[in-house]
């Protein structure tokens, strides 16, 4: 569309509010700020006086607005996905890490202690005090894994539906004055 500047990724927030259908305010999701630079050049989305606009300019206006909106709600929706994504990734290395950390020392420190722990007490009874570290040590890990990937899930983009609700209730209560 004529007026529209190319749009960049981590979009903004159209807000609500008087005398504009939308104004601009930025938005955090999960502590991070999400913001763009989506905003119609020219008077396209300017604070004017809709009383002497004719029909065809108001609807013109509310299919850009709407336009404009829709595309801002998509880059805060890519955005909080792709930081949950990368959470996710983490917890998911983590948990991996703790797996091969499981085998390494399953088959190195597992030989080496029961030998060791053998020559005080009988060999079954340091075979069990061996295992029982190992468990507890890859309990930790995968503890610290399993936390990373709750912070991620559910994989949804909260902030953006929270954001398009509001959007839609505002818009709503526009129409009906």
């Amino acid at each position: 569309m004529p007026g529209i500047p190319p749009q960049q990724p981590g979009a903004g927030r159209c807000a609500p509010g008087p005398p504009g259908l939308f104004e601009r305010r930025p938005e955090s999701a999960g502590g991070t700020e999400i913001q763009g630079t989506d905003e119609m050049e020219g008077d396209a989305m300017a604070d004017v006086d809709v009383t002497d606009a004719s029909m065809a300019e108001l609807v013109q206006r509310l299919s850009q607005q709407t336009a404009t909106l829709v595309r801002q709600e998509m880059h805060l929706a890519q955005a909080e996905l792709k930081q949950k994504g990368k959470r996710a990734g983490t917890g998911a290395g983590l948990l991996g890490a703790a797996g091969v950390i499981g085998l390494a020392a399953l088959g190195a420190l597992v030989a080496a202690l029961i030998l060791a722990l053998g020559e005080v007490v009988d060999m079954w009874v340091s075979a069990f005090i061996v295992a029982g570290g190992l468990a507890v040590v890859g309990a930790i890990v995968a503890i610290a894994g399993k936390a990373q990937v709750s912070e991620a899930v559910p994989p949804k983009p909260e902030a953006a539906i929270e954001s398009v609700q509001a959007d839609v209730a505002e818009i709503k209560e526009k129409a009906r004055r």
